[in-house]
């Protein structure tokens, strides 16, 4: 199973389909021939639920880890973190506007 990076929750996370009770309901007064729809079911991260998956960046070897957490409770400077960040764009784990409100978070923080 492919293991994909969650934008939300900012976790290596194996998504997985939900199937809730609407979907039973469904294969049920279907006829069962709903059940041939799950497959095309979005897949979301099982933790927070979310559906902002992307495939996790390969490791360059000029740098020790492209999955960086961003830690406010570290002892790293606001620079640092800044830069975290802008390595997490640049690799396409964030998109412009998750970049923009963590960095405004690091700043009125």
């Amino acid at each position: 199973m492919a293991v994909k990076y969650c934008t939300l929750c900012q976790r290596n996370v194996t998504p997985k389909r939900k199937i809730g009770v609407g979907t039973l309901i469904g294969v049920f007064f279907t006829g069962f021939i709903w059940v041939l729809f799950i497959p095309f079911y979005k897949k979301r991260c099982p933790l927070c639920l979310g559906d902002k998956l992307t495939i996790i960046p390969a490791v360059s070897p000029n740098k020790k880890d492209n999955n960086i957490k961003l830690n406010h409770n570290s002892n790293l400077s606001v620079s640092d973190e800044l830069k975290k960040l802008h390595d997490l764009k640049e690799s396409g784990v964030l998109t412009q506007e998750e970049f923009d409100f963590q960095k405004s978070k690091l700043l009125n923080h």
